[in-house]
């Protein structure tokens, strides 16, 4: 993983109001009623560690994306093409 990129996206997502921390996870399944307890550190790093191991750092970049009034045009996460137009 680009240390870059990992370091980008748990910025971005660190600095969105908690609300929206809540419904990125929320929109990817990636909290469970147990979670409720945790206080914010352990939540994210379960957050982030439950996105990786899912293979959802993608989708968890477009969510962040999408939230911020500037997002990033280019997802570093996303697969790249193949090139091949169908």
């Amino acid at each position: 993983m680009n240390r870059e990129a990992a370091n980008r996206l748990t910025y971005r997502f660190l600095t969105l109001p908690f609300r929206h921390q809540v419904a990125v996870a929320n929109s990817l399944n990636l909290l469970t009623d147990k979670d409720q307890a945790l206080s914010d550190d352990p939540l994210f790093h379960l957050i982030f560690k439950r996105a990786t191991a899912a293979g959802l750092l993608d989708k968890l970049w477009d969510e962040i994306e999408k939230r911020h009034v500037y997002p990033a045009a280019f997802n570093p996460f996303a697969a790249p093409s193949s090139g091949v137009v169908t």
